[in-house]
């Protein structure tokens, strides 16, 4: 969902180094994104040049060939519902996938075409779509990579931060918007599901509390954060496998 697309590609066409200097080098920059430049604050398509081309380029054949699959979540621009896209079968391309489940409108300017359709960023619709995954893919097992730390909902700055970005918000579709005003409650009601799971595997991964914000560019914090998540991976899985 959202960036996290970007994420997941990478690490399926084990490009995690290139995932990381791809966010940490080349997203910290003002060519990316640019609090000054209100029509285009977020530029999708210097994101989308950096993953089709340079030395942070994304390889989809092997993405393509990956024996693992891959849906990005989207939201739809006129109905304002979430949508799973099969990234291998979007006919458009892969990169076009990737690029209409972060293309946030209020930052971005602009939605994305697909097959006819146009779709936009997807955490409006999707903010935590477990219960849409379950449903559609009946796993036994799933593991969670949350984006946000667990108490972040009640976090000062972040919940500034949120109400910053419904006055970019304010510019999508009266549909759209109802369903922006809803995330908070979808996002609540998820975690309710996850209690009533039986017979599934589930685990979450919350971000750490690492002080990074929406608008943090800062290369250096970003790569300590980035270390620091690494570690507590690997302190997971050692303990899991361990144990």
């Amino acid at each position: 969902i959202s960036v996290g697309i970007i994420n997941a590609s990478y690490f399926i066409s084990g490009q995690t180094n290139q995932g990381i200097d791809f966010f940490c080098r080349y997203c910290s920059g003002a060519t990316a994104i640019n609090f000054l430049r209100f029509y285009n604050i977020i530029d999708i398509d210097f994101v989308e040049k950096c993953l089709k081309t340079g030395s942070v380029k994304l390889d989809l054949e092997k993405l393509q060939k990956s024996r693992s699959n891959l849906y990005a979540g989207v939201t739809h621009l006129h109905n304002g519902k979430g949508v799973l896209l099969d990234v291998k079968q979007v006919w458009s391309g892969l990169i076009t996938a990737i690029k209409a489940s972060i293309a946030v409108e209020g930052l971005y300017g602009k939605s994305v075409a697909i097959n006819g359709e146009r779709f936009i960023d997807g955490m409006l619709a999707l903010p935590f779509p477990i219960q849409e995954v379950i449903e559609r893919f009946n796993p036994t097992d799933v593991l969670v990579m949350a984006n946000c730390y667990k108490e972040q909902q009640d976090d000062i700055l972040f919940q500034t931060e949120r109400l910053l970005s419904q006055i970019f918000f304010g510019f999508f579709p009266p549909i759209i918007n109802t369903h922006i005003q809803s995330r908070e409650k979808k996002f609540k009601e998820a975690l309710k599901y996850i209690k009533t799971l039986k017979n599934i595997n589930l685990m979450i991964v919350w971000a750490l509390n690492n002080e990074l914000r929406l608008s943090t560019t800062d290369q250096l914090k970003l790569k300590k954060a980035t270390a620091q998540s690494q570690e507590q991976m690997f302190d997971i899985f050692n303990k899991t496998y361990s144990g």
